[in-house]
């Protein structure tokens, strides 16, 4: 985390173990809500006092959103090949409770990223008119890929009308701080994002964004009343308290009109006041200007020096380099070497690398044949120098030395 970022955190907690959790919210109430707009201008949200719901996760962001989606029997839920584990889990689990099918959309062979005609030609077709959620990865989890989200929102959107309209989710915990993200440009109807990572937040935050023409499709209930009959596409959240859905009397409550519908009362306060800090270090520094130049020429530097070091060594990633769907997420085996091996010995030497394993985005392992035992993942940050990347393919030519 930033200097300030850890400061701030810090700094609440003081303040709660002082005077009390509850007074000290009080105290910073303005804070906590400034991180709702300040992660509303990160994604281009149009109203962000409305759109954005503050969580612990990008996965909780992600889950809420998931969720609400209506499904029957029939319904097909549409991802692609390097979805995330989590998400897909999600997906099984809702495509066996109401009968629904899973279908993947292939990745074009030159560069690994989503195939838009492909997609095009599935939700024109006969199957499209039981495509009910488009659920994409913008950034997967390994291969330094980089999926074109704002094409497939042009083709999601265009291939229906009105509640025919498949709802999107994108899943932006990877791509949120490293690069421009853009939700009017996307057009997705949700978008989930993490506090750590990229931005540099602290762990236990994240965002969901929700378009608010989706959260206005919602029924709601006043004082027991059906407001209205509600979307064929959106539902409640899975999961409310009296904080999304104020207690109205003993048969009703009232859903918050907003995102603060997926929220909940507790939460990670210090955490999410903290998270705007490391929301405008990033602004000020500049996601579009800055930060996403230097993150993808240190990943391209990174990926040059861990060939040079030996034929051994294999740098997994998809994307291109010319055509920007490469980003600063970098992914290499070594033939010989198991990757928790590689990854112990790095960070004995002072580099922090982890191992992502094959199970994490499972249908592109197998599709790709990666190894089984995963593979090393170094994320470059723009906070980076081309020294440390020096060292840490020095380093590893020490490792591999006879």
């Amino acid at each position: 985390m930033p200097t300030p970022v850890l400061e701030c955190f810090k700094g609440i907690l003081d303040r709660e173990q002082s005077i009390g959790a509850y007074a000290a919210a009080d105290e910073h109430r303005a804070l906590f809500e400034r991180t709702r707009e300040l992660a509303g201008r990160l994604v281009g949200a149009a109203d962000p006092a409305v759109e954005i719901a503050l969580v612990d996760s990008a996965t909780t962001a992600w889950a809420r959103a998931f969720y609400s989606v209506k499904l029957c029997p029939g319904d097909v839920i549409l991802t692609c090949e390097a979805e995330y584990a989590a998400n897909y889990c999600a997906m099984l689990q809702q495509s066996k409770r109401f009968g629904a099918e899973i279908r993947v959309v292939g990745s074009r062979p030159d560069d690994g990223t989503v195939d838009v005609e492909a997609l095009r030609e599935l939700l024109e077709g006969s199957l499209g008119r039981r495509v009910r959620v488009v659920c994409i990865t913008h950034v997967p989890t390994n291969g330094g890929l980089v999926n074109p989200a704002a094409e497939i929102g042009r083709v999601v959107k265009g291939s229906g009308v009105g509640s025919s309209v498949p709802v999107y989710i994108l899943d932006a915990c990877q791509s949120v701080g490293q690069l421009p993200v853009d939700v009017q440009e996307i057009q997705c109807d949700f978008l989930s994002a993490t506090g750590r990572k990229f931005l540099r937040g602290p762990r236990g935050t994240g965002f969901l964004y929700a378009n608010k023409g989706v959260l206005a499709e919602v029924e709601t209930e006043e004082a027991g009343e059906r407001a209205r009959l509600g979307s064929a596409r959106i539902t409640q959240p899975p999961t409310i308290d009296h904080f999304a859905a104020p207690w109205v009397d003993a048969s009703s409550y009232a859903l918050a009109p907003t995102a603060r519908r997926f929220e909940q009362w507790e939460s990670n306060f210090a955490g999410l006041c903290s998270l705007g800090v490391a929301i405008e270090y990033a602004l000020e520094l500049g996601v579009d200007e800055w930060i996403w130049p230097r993150v993808r020429g240190l990943g391209a530097g990174l990926r040059t020096r861990l060939l040079s070091v030996s034929p051994r060594v294999q740098v997994h990633d998809l994307g291109s380099d010319d055509r920007g769907t490469r980003c600063g997420i970098v992914t290499f085996s070594v033939a010989g070497v198991k990757p928790a091996a590689i990854e112990a010995y790095l960070l004995e030497n002072g580099i922090y690398v982890s191992v992502s394993p094959s199970t994490s985005t499972l249908l592109d392992s197998q599709r790709r044949a990666l190894p089984g035992d995963g593979l090393v993942r170094a994320s470059v940050s723009y906070i980076n120098t081309e020294e440390e990347l020096d060292r840490a393919a020095a380093c590893l030519t020490d490792l591999l030395m006879p």
